[in-house]
């Protein structure tokens, strides 16, 4: 139920600016600009989702053969796949004369688009957007994917709570080192990681009985 809210609240963003930017209209339901920033936070409880999502249903994996592997294997054929096949048909699209006609492309943007890598965007406006827009948020999950498989395999329920937030907050840290400049710099300088911690958090409290109230 929270992904559908999340979801819609996406959709409601993109409309409003999409109004704003090409159609040029002001819906009534953005005078105040707080319909557009409430949509943008379902981005927000996505992650909280997926950090809570990928502890409860992975806790009793750690430290057993292959859970790394089965892990990343089954978030790969659900992911990978669909975000291919939409990012081809935008190429292919691309390649006609009246569509995409301000997509600007070259080797590196292509390659990194595919593999989820953040790269620059090239064009007049540079932004770490991949090739499919909405790809860049799947860039966080393959990070978190990594990050979490790498704690089945080497690590427990209670060395990964205590060692997020110190390698969530490093790569932050790496990020502000790197700079403006930087693709992989402005990635990792959004806070986005420490939303998924807070998931992460919500579920070891779930699985050692812990509720809140009505």
């Amino acid at each position: 139920m929270l992904r559908a809210l999340a979801a819609i609240a996406v959709v409601i963003h993109h409309t409003l600016i999409n109004l704003r930017q090409i159609a040029r209209v002001e819906s009534p339901l953005n005078r105040c600009g707080y319909f557009e920033e409430l949509g943008a936070a379902g981005v927000d409880l996505f992650f909280v989702i997926s950090g809570f999502i990928m502890l409860y249903v992975s806790h009793q994996e750690f430290g057993k053969d292959g859970a790394a592997g089965r892990f990343l294997w089954r978030r790969a054929t659900r992911i990978c796949p669909l975000y291919w096949f939409y990012t081809l048909v935008i190429l292919v699209l691309a390649a006609t004369p009246w569509m995409f006609r301000n997509l600007h492309l070259d080797v590196p943007y292509i390659a990194g688009s595919l593999l989820l890598i953040p790269v620059t965007r090239p064009g007049p406006v540079e932004s770490i957007h991949p090739i499919l827009d909405q790809g860049w948020t799947l860039s966080y999950e393959i990070g978190f994917y990594m990050i979490f498989a790498c704690c089945l395999r080497y690590g427990s329920l209670r060395s990964t709570l205590l060692i997020l937030p110190l390698l969530f907050a490093s790569l932050f840290g790496a990020g502000l080192m790197l700079g403006i400049d930087s693709a992989i710099g402005e990635f990792l300088r959004l806070p986005l990681a420490f939303e998924f911690f807070y998931g992460v958090v919500l579920a070891a409290a779930l699985l050692r009985g812990r509720q809140l109230s009505r």
